[in-house]
């Protein structure tokens, strides 16, 4: 059942972003029936390659929303989550971020429909903030169709946590100086 098909992935989506980090992930339980505890240590100091960065994530699946949320936020990265894209375009224009996360197939307004907006803004607007699309299409037309539509990059589903760290900082690498000397001078 679709109930079901998930159960798991999201345990070793759990142990892996727990290793990527140097922590350890315990499970036990008292016996079938009687639930579970799950206990997740991590160390206190964490690397923060996206320290205060703004990022609105635009995903329709809860989990998948949640993971690159709690990834995001782990790095020092100040997310708003929106399960569709509607959501997400108030909440862009509205908090202003420096990078959109935003899912192509989506119920309603898709990805791409969603950038072609985001693009008609003048920069002042936000019209030039940088965006990632996230997708489970892997076709090459895929990739152009999102490319061509205004996403700087493209990341497959299901998403390495440590490369989407590793793509958006370095996209946003350059953003940081920008930021900190047009803060300094007002």
């Amino acid at each position: 059942s679709k109930r079901s098909a998930g159960l798991g992935l999201g345990l070793a989506i759990v142990k892996q972003l727990v290793n990527l980090h140097n922590g350890t992930v315990e499970a036990s339980s008292a016996g079938e029936g009687r639930g579970a505890t799950f206990t997740i240590r991590l160390p206190l100091v964490a690397n923060k390659a996206l320290h205060e960065f703004r990022i609105v994530v635009i995903e329709d699946d809860d989990d998948l929303r949640h993971l690159v949320t709690s990834v995001l936020e782990f790095e020092g990265a100040n997310v708003r989550p929106c399960a569709n894209a509607e959501e997400g375009f108030q909440t862009f224009q509205q908090w202003k971020p420096d990078l959109i996360l935003s899912d192509l197939a989506m119920p309603g307004e898709d990805g791409v429909s969603f950038i072609r907006r985001v693009r008609t803004l003048h920069a002042a607007e936000g019209g030039d903030t940088p965006a990632v699309a996230l997708t489970a299409f892997s076709r090459v037309e895929d990739r152009v169709r999102a490319l061509s539509a205004g996403f700087d990059m493209y990341v497959p589903k299901p998403v390495e946590p440590d490369e989407l760290v590793a793509l958006i900082s370095g996209l946003l690498s350059g953003r940081r100086s920008a930021r900190s000397n047009s803060s300094s001078a007002s």
